[in-house]
């Protein structure tokens, strides 16, 4: 947790994948802490920790998805990334991430339809 406060954002953002395993793994006062810290860092001033802490409150906290699915669609229209975890993250949302269908579909044209990209919008 004392990573996720790091001034280096390289330290933070590996600090959230860690935090994905972690809060995984968790339950109780755990998960709700390993939650909370990453809630704090979907306003983190970069947007590579915001990415990771976006994608592992996907698996760790369902009730987020209306804070979670900006950053993910942020990040699909981030052409410096790779798109694919993020699109990957989306398929959990059904209908409440239809906005980025397009997005998605945009970069199967682009990039080629693959089961990445095709598991994203089941």
């Amino acid at each position: 947790m004392k990573e996720l406060e790091d001034e280096n954002p390289k330290v933070r953002k590996s600090a959230a994948i860690y935090l994905h395993l972690v809060g995984r793994g968790s339950k109780g006062d755990e998960r709700k802490e390993v939650t909370a810290a990453l809630k704090r860092h979907l306003h983190d001033t970069d947007k590579l920790v915001r990415y990771s802490a976006a994608e592992a409150l996907v698996d760790i906290d369902t009730t987020s998805s209306k804070q979670v699915l900006p950053i993910l669609i942020e990040k699909l229209n981030d052409k410096t990334v790779n798109p694919i975890t993020a699109a990957l993250s989306l398929r959990y949302f059904g209908p409440e991430a239809k906005d980025a269908v397009p997005i998605i579909i945009d970069l199967m044209n682009k990039e080629g339809i693959s089961w990445f990209w095709a598991t994203a919008l089941r």
